[in-house]
């Protein structure tokens, strides 16, 4: 009998009993079995106990190794660490920034870091563990207090710190499995950084059920990565949209063979309508499920499979164990097919933004209960009359030009109903004469001029939304985590 999950780190320790021998984690020719992994997990707490590791402390992670991130992620919660993931590409003056923001007292990491009262490990701690068992007493920390703290992407703005117990992600994992059905069958293959909180629970779910985890360092290689969904027979594929276009090139350039994959998820970004179409081009006989989320709550809602081809263009439906709603500028509710705010309530709604009281205020709101609080995603939204959940916007990317409130992802989506258009992301520039002038960047399947991408869209847009210019790129930036990197693309303009 499975005993009861209150902390994290119970998935792998009640794994590592239940199928000690079943492989856990695959990385190019690397494979660790449960056993293994927790055994190094395990020796890898005891050293950060010995080095003086306290309940509670923060313990940052930069590594380029994700098998060496992944036994970091529980070798801190098993010690009764605060778990803080940040990406390899990061320079070392924002590492420090977050080590000094989040007052870590542990730093893990491939850079040389030097902060006064920070206890330093380069990747040469790992060459010390091995798969040898030790009796590692069990954390004191209880399902209330934190496990990790997870920093927003930062693709609009600053990075904030998530901060999340141990409770939040165990009813977020539980509420994804439930709909998702991994279990011990399953092998999941994932490109994305254990940073971004996608990724990192694609390694809770797969260990909380016994999976095994195939880790991708990078998606510089689609073709790299297609020919591992077959000869490791996976079963499930995470992804988010702008992996659906390489991986729809690839397989036009070089075939696409017969596959095992069950399930496709996507969160990150919404689906629109081309992406929906290759997926299933791709993936014709796999269920797929479009997820939406905010790091702020880990996931909000999901699309079930019977309701992709009936509700195009639809988030789905509130993820088990949560409710959400939409509501208008004074917080009051709104019926369906009106636009406003969405707001979350749930076990997986975040604790605040650490050491940011004003922007936590921002977001959580007094709940439904006296001691509640409930979760403003800063999303636009609206609800169909079945309840069915549908993307407007991001608040913190909506403009005015000319006066006129501009909405980017309307634009992008008319861009992509053009036939040439592969890719499209819309913004917000600084102008002195419409307050905002709406530029355009695309990236396109065959050669097309600007002029006629305008002339093809314009009867569908009013004048204020018309793009004052049109850039076509080789390559549309992206941030670690594979989002759309708005900021790059507005520097590319201010220069």
């Amino acid at each position: 009998m499975k005993k009861y999950d209150t902390q994290v780190q119970d998935y792998l320790t009640e794994s590592a009993r239940c199928y000690p021998n079943k492989c856990a984690l695959v990385l190019d020719e690397i494979r660790l079995t449960y056993a293994v992994l927790n055994n190094k997990a395990d020796q890898l707490a005891l050293c950060l106990i010995e080095q003086g590791l306290q309940a509670g402390d923060r313990v940052v992670v930069c590594l380029g190794n994700p098998i060496q991130v992944a036994i970091s992620f529980w070798a801190i919660l098993k010690a009764g660490g605060v778990s803080c993931i940040l990406h390899e590409t990061l320079s070392a003056e924002k590492i420090k920034a977050i080590i000094l923001d989040c007052t870590a007292r542990f730093f893990i990491g491939y850079q040389a870091i030097n902060i006064p009262k920070t206890h330093c490990f380069d990747q040469s701690i790992f060459d010390q563990l091995d798969s040898t068992s030790l009796a590692l007493l069990p954390s004191q920390r209880l399902d209330i207090d934190l496990a990790a703290i997870i920093y927003t992407s930062g693709s609009t703005g600053a990075a904030k710190g998530v901060m999340m117990t141990h409770r939040n992600i165990l009813a977020a994992s539980a509420s994804i499995n439930q709909y998702l059905e991994h279990d011990v069958q399953d092998i999941i293959l994932s490109a994305l950084p254990f940073s971004f909180d996608y990724g990192l629970y694609q390694l809770i779910m797969a260990v909380s059920v016994g999976a095994t985890l195939i880790l991708e360092k990078n998606f510089l290689l689609p073709l790299n990565f297609m020919k591992k969904i077959i000869s490791e027979q996976v079963t499930v594929l995470p992804v988010v949209p702008t992996m659906v276009t390489l991986l729809e090139d690839y397989a036009k350039k070089f075939g696409w063979a017969e596959n095992n994959i069950r399930c496709v998820t996507n969160t990150g970004a919404a689906l629109n309508k081309n992406h929906a179409v290759s997926l299933k081009k791709l993936f014709p006989t796999a269920d797929i499920i479009s997820m939406y989320g905010v790091t702020e709550c880990k996931r909000c809602s999901y699309l079930p499979a019977k309701d992709f081809a009936r509700k195009p263009g639809s988030i789905g439906i509130a993820i088990p164990n949560t409710q959400l709603w939409v509501v208008d500028a004074e917080g009051v509710p709104l019926g369906p097919n009106q636009i406003g705010e969405l707001v979350i309530r749930g076990a997986t709604v975040m604790q605040g933004y650490w050491n940011n009281p004003s922007s936590t205020a921002k977001k959580l709101k007094q709940g439904l209960l006296p001691s509640e609080k409930i979760l403003y995603t800063g999303d636009y939204c609206w609800l169909d009359e079945e309840g069915y959940l549908y993307f407007h916007g991001r608040m913190d990317e909506v403009f005015k030009s000319r006066g006129i409130k501009i909405v980017p992802k309307k634009i992008e989506d008319i861009l992509l109903c053009v036939e040439q258009v592969k890719e499209a992301v819309v913004i917000g520039v600084e102008d002195q004469s419409y307050g905002h002038a709406v530029f355009a960047f695309v990236t396109l399947h065959t050669v097309i001029a600007e002029s006629v991408i305008k002339q093809a869209i314009q009867a569908k847009l009013s004048i204020a939304e018309c793009p004052k210019k049109i850039v076509i790129l080789s390559a549309m930036p992206k941030t670690a985590h594979g989002k759309y990197d708005r900021i790059k693309l507005k520097q590319m303009i201010d220069s």
